[in-house]
């Protein structure tokens, strides 16, 4: 049933002298009203990474002004996918400004230009202890400064304040019992973010994971820094080597420096995507290269079997330009990779998220299974 406008009106009229009361009638801090009204309530908008497997795992790229967490063991490729999508984002998108804190200190410059970021248009960050890196991250948050895309790699490296330094000034020992600071530090500068009006800044926060064996016989892998990175996150994804048997060609033909890592939804408050989802992605020869990625990802779908593809093609011609169906064979997937044209890719890495979104929406979960929904 409709609201009367009776109703309307007293709901109207609480909060405007709701919003007159806290000094906050142009609502530049406190957001509220009727949600069809008010276009700036509930709108998610994302930042497409550049990397296909992450853009069709979260439909469409990180999502602006929240918290986006990657978290994955050593050697998962988290500082690459970091690279890849600065570099990405300052191609593609005017006057971006993005930010790099190098909590782990450990900044491979070259690396980083050969990835393609392009330094002269990157801020990099090195802190001395965990607030360093929070309180950045909350000036950076202001509108006012400019920050398109904040990335802190990773949280658990540096230590508390009170951790590091007594309250007399002197370094602590290492015999000092001073547990459990970090956890306090970030679960204060989780509320503190989250209760600013940050505009359209992507947080993107890299962490890292360690072996739990508290219970011995089912040994997992859990994030340390405690509660709160769980919980203000609209996006967590989990990035995790697996085995070389899901290589393209199989375990035996794997090249140097070449791994496949899986990347799942740990935490998806997202639409039409839900916890659970995975993807592979595919590090070949030292990075993420796009058309190796869209030939592998295409073939796990089931759109082309590697050795054979029919895609469209548009030509000129004396009448203009004319349609037709092309067909592209090869004697194998690496030939198929090898050979396979440009427009045949471009085809494909439309493909992939319709391809990818139809196959999550139309699965049915077993009798008993959870459906996975965030």
């Amino acid at each position: 049933m409709p609201l009367s406008n009776e109703k309307r009106k007293q709901a109207i009229k609480m909060m405007t002298k709701f919003l007159k009361d806290h000094d906050d009638e142009d609502q530049t801090k406190i957001k509220i009203g009727f949600l069809k009204d008010n276009p700036d309530l509930g709108k998610i908008e994302k930042l497409p990474t550049g990397l296909i497997a992450i853009d069709t795992l979260t439909n469409g790229g990180l999502v602006k002004g929240h918290v986006n967490l990657i978290f994955g063991g050593e050697g998962a490729g988290k500082t690459t996918t970091f690279f890849n999508i600065i570099k990405h984002c300052q191609e593609v998108i005017k006057d971006f400004l993005a930010g790099y804190v190098s909590a782990e200190k450990s900044l491979d410059r070259e690396y980083a230009e050969q990835i393609g970021v392009d330094s002269n248009e990157l801020i990099v960050m090195e802190g001395e202890t965990a607030e360093n890196n929070t309180d950045f991250c909350n000036v950076c948050a202001d509108p006012e400064n400019g920050y398109d895309l904040l990335i802190v790699d990773t949280l658990q490296a540096l230590a508390s304040k009170q951790e590091l330094y007594k309250s007399s000034g002197a370094e602590r020992s290492t015999e000092d019992n001073s547990m459990a600071l970090l956890p306090r530090v970030y679960s204060q500068f989780f509320r503190m973010y989250t209760s600013k009006s940050i505009g359209s800044l992507t947080l993107l926060f890299g962490s890292q994971v360690r072996t739990d064996l508290s219970n011995p016989m089912f040994a997992k892998e859990k994030q340390t820094g405690g509660n709160a990175l769980k919980h203000y996150n609209l996006l967590d994804i989990e990035m995790k080597r697996v085995a070389d048997s899901n290589w393209p060609t199989g375990a035996d033909d794997v090249p140097p420096n070449s791994f496949v890592v899986r990347l799942k939804l740990e935490k998806a408050k997202i639409m039409g995507r839900y916890r659970g989802n995975t993807i592979d992605m595919y590090f070949k020869e030292g990075k993420f290269e796009h058309k190796f990625n869209v030939v592998a990802i295409s073939k796990k779908l089931g759109l082309h079997d590697g050795k054979s593809l029919k895609y469209p093609k548009v030509y000129e011609s004396s009448h203009g330009y004319q349609a037709c169906t092309e067909e592209f064979k090869a004697k194998g997937f690496n030939d198929f990779y090898n050979k396979i044209p440009d427009e045949a890719v471009e085809y494909l890495a439309k493909r992939i998220p319709e391809e990818y979104t139809k196959q999550v929406l139309d699965y049915i979960p077993a009798e008993g299974e959870e459906d996975g929904k965030a």
